[in-house]
């Protein structure tokens, strides 16, 4: 793309600016001429920049792209405070007072005292007929002050420099003559929320505000504009302050480049990446865009072919967009852009390069720009490559160059060699590198290719890695397979002659050659070769200088050679018991005395000096652990003999001994378990590293154990009890019983005591001792049980009276302080394990038994004789005259039937009437169902109660049932009403139109649901019955009943 005219902005400030999304980074020290071409945009040129006011309160700002609740990405930023204060977030609160005077206009338009005032200033010439920036203010006074006196002010005017025109404020509120600031952009309430679409709240939690920014409130993004005179002179003052105090700062961001003028900006765009298009390949785009905002009408661009060699509709098509007429392009109302294409015709014909110049007039002011557009023929595409090459080793350079086409070429290497034109392969071997060519057009691809011939040089070999001893000369050889190749070694150090294949090489440290054969050709190959210089070997090697005659001794070679070395021992009479070579060799000289050992090594053919080392063989110390002794578990005994001085002790094992490391000490030991344990004592003397031994042996008696079966416990009137003495113990073992005060006999030394008996119940304690071997035991305490006899007796709450006769028994053993369990008889054929217990008797005189046994098997009986009587309950019992009365005769008759009674006595229920005897008489006074109660007694008083019940009927009844099923099935297949104490009956049956169905006159006969011979269906019917009773009472009856199938 090319852009043919174009602004470009360079912004020279005294830091980096930091750009990050959504980030405030804020700068000072720009001058004011820097600061104005920030603002300034394509179209506007500034001069005569000037600041007036604290030099921190302008700067420059960067906030990120798209930056929320902001919306400029960079500019200028003027407070009223310290501009740095702005990035501080909007948590954070901004007041600094920079002691700068107030301007005059802005008391002027807003009738308040200024403070703290800034303002930037610069001259402009425009290159249209309008001119408009974009801005945001914003403030720490809202939203506490909104609606006070104290606001913060600010202003942009501009005035005619070289045209009359007054100074005038054009940082208003849009479609309206309103200047904008705090009062005027808010969301508070109570100033009727104005111009709230305008504001935005970056104080509260959620709000749609920027928290790198201090100020509490913000405007949207606003745009001040004016209408100018294309190519006239004006300034432009930019200017904020406080208001009424320095308290509470304001600010204001100025978008960057956002100055602009109403100019048309032209770009040029083809496929071809220039302003060329190809017939049969690509078109040619021009955009005019109108530079400022979209419009609200058509704006047409003059514009006109001002020269070409491409014919108009022949050499390409007709451009619908260009009005030839009027040399005009609109740009459609509402809209800032338009574009229109050239698109050659391929026609097939070679003519070579045409072209077509357009002039616009890209301003109001008649400035003008002038472009061209080629057209040129496709040409296949050719190429051309480097020459097949021959390479030793490194890189080979292969190219390939293509004419015809677009000329914009993609070059695809195989081997993936990438799409450059040039590539540096390092092949390996011979290799053939092809190419294809394309363009942007789609032309036919162009295919080459290059040779690229790798040889591998001549065959060099340095020879097999070597070693040579200190001060040693060793010689090196190095081949070649190519007849009069050269030789040369690196590094030269320490050779004879680099530069022939065989030099002698005297080596002072390890090296590293590298010979390089070359070929006559020029070809040539490497190898390598390492000298290593081999020390010669040490004879050192490791032995204790005291060592014990008898006893091995380890011999161990510490010095540099490996095991691969001849090692040359003389032991001087020694035997070797292990080991070869370097070692560890174990060694012993049978008798004492002082002996020689030497040592020479060969390695590498490197030959050691002979080491010698001396060493004393001693003798054996006299030792003496003592005689053996004995004693019981947890007693001690002396072991060992007397020290010899200079000689050291130790014993084995040390369990129980005083001082392990003196000659004689004492044993305490503790035999756990149940035999006799035998321990060997080891003394140890050592004297210069030989050691002696002696033994002793111990023998440990264990403490026996008491310990005896205890029987299981007898009640005292049958107790004796056999023991036997348990535990560990030997057969020598001998017992002491003791079976205290009121044992008989009071004690034994039986191993087996038999028929003990103890004089007094209770728990009773036997001691047992047993001593084995002086050992004696813990004594053993058995507790045995000596159970208390229990004394059965018991009580009842009733000696005699009617049957069933309830008996409650009480029992009242004693029961010696033990759980007593009973066993009741009653004498009626039941009993009870209870301990009270109650009994029902029928009539009869009964002994009553209780057995009570304790928890450990003691028990005792008692019997009572003809304890309990229970006497006979008479069976009451009565007839009635009749148990169904009519209420026109409502006496009734009761006469008592029980026998063995001596009383009987009636009671006519509900009213209370009583009547003791054995026939009585009574009339009720009203139908109903009534009940009679005797209650009879005999000679002892035992009573016995019956109840009785009749019925006393109405003389009339009648009764009408309310549905019935004629379904042929023998139930309910008629329906008639019935009756008692009738005199007269007639029964009317209608359907529900009061059709007569049916009519009857006797009880007997009723209607089975038919009508002249047939059914009728299911349904509701109606009823009329009149009845006459026995006494000459009429009864008149209507209703309904139900019919069912």
């Amino acid at each position: 793309m090319k852009r043919l005219i174009i602004s470009t902005l360079a912004i020279l400030i005294s830091s980096i600016w930091m750009q990050s999304k959504g980030q405030l980074v804020v700068t000072t020290g720009q001058t004011a001429q820097q600061l104005a071409e920030v603002i300034a945009g394509p179209g506007v040129v500034v001069s005569n920049a000037s600041i007036t006011g604290d030099p921190s309160a302008i700067g420059a700002f960067v906030s990120g792209a798209n930056n929320p609740g902001l919306g400029i990405a960079s500019g200028v930023i003027m407070s009223s405070g310290d501009v740095q204060d702005a990035a501080a977030g909007s948590t954070t609160f901004a007041s600094t007072v920079v002691g700068s005077a107030g301007d005059p206009y802005l008391e002027v338009i807003s009738g308040e005292t200024s403070n703290d005032a800034i303002v930037l200033e610069f001259d402009f010439v425009p290159n249209a007929d309008f001119v408009t920036f974009n801005y945001v203010f914003g403030s720490e006074e809202y939203p506490e002050w909104v609606c006070s006196s104290f606001n913060d002010m600010f202003a942009f005017s501009i005035t005619g420099v070289s045209v009359p025109m007054p100074q005038t404020n054009i940082a208003l509120i849009p479609g309206t003559a309103i200047p904008v600031g705090i009062n005027t952009i808010n969301d508070d309430p109570t100033c009727g929320g104005n111009y709230v679409q305008y504001y935005v709240d970056n104080l509260s939690t959620g709000a749609p505000g920027n928290p790198y920014v201090v100020y509490d409130g913000l405007t949207v993004v606003l745009s001040a504009e004016t209408n100018v005179i294309c190519g006239e002179t004006y300034r432009l003052r930019l200017m904020l302050s406080d208001g009424g105090d320095s308290s509470f700062d304001s600010g204001c961001f100025i978008e960057e480049n956002s100055l602009t003028t109403g100019s048309v900006i032209v770009e040029t765009a083809t496929a071809a990446a220039d302003s060329t298009a190809y017939e049969g390949c690509n078109d040619a785009t021009i955009t005019l865009t109108l530079n400022g905002p979209p419009i609200a009408q058509n704006f047409p661009v003059p514009i006109w072919i001002s020269d070409a060699t491409a014919d108009y509709g022949v050499d390409y098509n007709d451009i619908p967009e260009f009005n030839q007429a009027d040399s005009t392009v609109i740009i459609p109302n509402g809209q800032n852009t338009v574009s229109f294409t050239i698109t050659p015709v391929n026609d097939n014909i070679p003519e070579g390069p045409e072209y077509i110049e357009f002039t616009v007039i890209t301003s109001t002011c008649g400035l003008t720009s002038t472009f061209r557009i080629y057209i040129n023929d496709l040409d296949p595409i050719t190429t051309v490559t480097s020459n097949d090459t021959t390479i030793c080793t490194g890189n080979a350079i292969v190219w390939c160059e293509a004419s015809g086409g677009s000329g914009l070429y993609t070059y695809t290497w195989d081997n993936g060699f990438g799409v450059a034109d040039t590539i540096y392969p390092s092949p390996t071997q011979t290799t053939v590198y092809q190419v294809s060519v394309t363009d942007n057009c789609g032309s036919t691809p162009a295919t080459d290719e290059v040779v690229v011939t790798v040889d591998d040089g001549p065959d060099a070999n340095a020879g097999n890695d070597i070693s040579v001893c200190i001060g040693g000369s060793v010689v090196l050889n190095a081949t070649s397979d190519a007849p009069g190749s050269t030789f040369l070694w690196d590094p030269p150090t320490d050779l004879s002659d680099p530069a022939i294949f065989n030099p002698l090489c005297t080596p002072q440290q390890d090296m590293e050659y590298i010979v390089t054969v070359t070929r006559p050709d020029g070809c040539s190959n490497d190898d390598t070769v390492n000298v290593t210089l081999t020390p010669p070997p040490t004879g050192t090697f490791d032995m204790n200088p005291v060592g014990c005659a008898g006893e091995p001794l380890i011999i161990e070679y510490n010095g540099n050679a490996n095991a691969a070395a001849q090692y040359n021992w003389n032991f001087d009479g020694a035997t070797v018991t292990n080991g070869s070579g370097g070692g560890p060799l174990a060694v012993f000289w049978a008798t004492p005395g002082v002996y020689n050992v030497e040592l020479t090594v060969s390695w590498n053919g490197c030959l050691s000096p002979t080491e010698t080392n001396q060493i004393e063989i001693l003798g054996p110390p006299p030792v003496n652990a003592g005689s053996d002794i004995s004693f019981c578990s947890g007693d001690s005994g002396p072991i060992g003999s007397a020290p010899i001085a200079g000689h050291t002790y130790s014993w084995s094992p040390i369990n129980g001994v005083a001082d392990p490391t003196a000659s004689s000490t004492t044993l305490q030991l503790t035999n756990p378990t149940h035999n006799i344990e035998v321990i060997q004592y080891v003394l140890t003397a050592i004297d210069q590293g030989c050691k002696n031994y002696d033994t002793v042996n111990v023998t440990v008696f264990p403490i026996p154990t008491a310990q005896f079966a205890i029987p299981a416990g007898m009640c005292f009137n049958v107790n004796s009890f056999d023991l036997l003495a348990t535990g560990h113990f030997g057969p020598n073992a001998t017992f002491v019983w003791d079976f205290g005060p009121v044992g008989f006999p009071s004690g034994s030394t039986d191993m087996q005591p038999e028929g003990v008996i103890f004089n007094v119940a209770g728990p009773q304690d036997v001691t047992l001792v047993i001593t084995d071997n002086t050992c004696e035991s813990v004594p053993f305490v058995g507790t045995i049980d000596v159970y208390e006899m229990p004394v059965a007796d018991f009580s009842f709450d009733i000696s005699d009276g009617c049957e069933p006769l309830n008996v409650t028994f009480n029992d009242e053993s004693y029961n010696g302080n033990s759980t007593l369990y009973h066993v009741w008889n009653f004498g009626n054929n039941s009993s009870s394990t209870q301990q009270a217990p109650t009994a029902v008797y029928d009539e009869g005189v009964y002994t009553v038994t209780l057995n009570v046994t304790t928890a450990q098997g003691c028990s005792d009986q008692v019997t009572q004789t003809d304890a309990i009587e229970a006497y006979r309950k008479p069976n009451a019992l009565f007839e009635m005259s009749d148990r169904v009365l009519s209420i026109l005769d409502p006496d009734v008759t009761v006469t008592n039937l029980a026998d063995s009674i001596v009383s009987s006595e009636f009671t006519f229920h509900p009213f209370g009437y009583v009547v003791n005897a054995f026939e009585a008489e009574y009339e009720y006074p009203d139908t109903g169902t009534y009940q009679i109660t005797q209650i009879v007694t005999t000679a002892n008083g035992c009573t016995d109660t019956i109840t009785g019940s009749l019925k006393v009927e109405p003389y009339y009844t009648f009764y009408i049932p309310d549905a019935f099923t004629p379904d042929n099935n023998g139930i309910n297949e008629v329906w008639i009403p019935q009756g008692t104490s009738i005199r007269s009956f007639n029964m009317t049956i209608y359907n529900r139109w009061d059709q007569e169905l049916f009519y009857s006159a006797s009880l007997d006969d009723g209607w089975d649901g038919t009508f002249m011979g047939k059914q009728v269906p299911q349904g509701v019917y109606i009823y009329s019955i009149d009845v006459l009773d026995i006494l000459g009472e009429p009864h008149k009856y209507r209703g309904r009943f139900s019919l069912l199938r």
